[in-house]
């Protein structure tokens, strides 16, 4: 080696004689995904049973929570300002009481157990006559870190 370029090495540090370190032992998985969150849950006209694509999402939807301590669960069903005299609010009740329990079912509950927080029935301003989006319940989850509830 030419004495210029060793002794530019030497004084740049980069003669460092430092081994590396051996990779990790354990695979990396990275930090769950925890926070507010939301999905909807849509029904057929007249009909508070879940569908099996709506239990299907919600399953999946618990899947994305996993790793995650619930800390707060909102419901709130939606039906068409037109349609709130033919759809009686009993049926947006029950509505909503089937998603609680398919959330239940799917393990999102609450460290303190079922601790919901349900709003009334809204109307969908804009939302054609039969259209889905008047016959849903939307559902936001608040979660923290497993472990991390204040």
């Amino acid at each position: 080696m030419h004495p210029a370029l060793s002794t530019l090495i030497a004084l740049t540090g980069l003669a460092s004689t430092a081994v590396a370190s051996p990779p990790p032992s354990e695979v990396f998985t990275p930090p769950q995904s925890c926070g507010a969150t939301a999905t909807v849950v849509y029904f057929e006209p007249g009909s508070a049973a879940l569908t099996e694509e709506a239990e299907q999402a919600l399953a999946g939807f618990a899947a994305t929570l996993e790793g995650c301590a619930i800390e707060a669960i909102e419901t709130r069903t939606t039906s068409l300002a037109d349609e709130a005299a033919n759809e009686p609010i009993a049926l947006g009740q029950t509505r909503d009481t089937s998603v609680q329990a398919a959330l239940s079912r799917h393990g999102l509950v609450t460290a303190r157990g079922v601790d919901r927080r349900a709003q009334p029935a809204a109307a969908a301003p804009g939302a054609a006559h039969g259209s889905p989006l008047a016959r849903r319940v939307d559902i936001r989850v608040f979660a923290v870190p497993a472990g991390h509830i204040g």
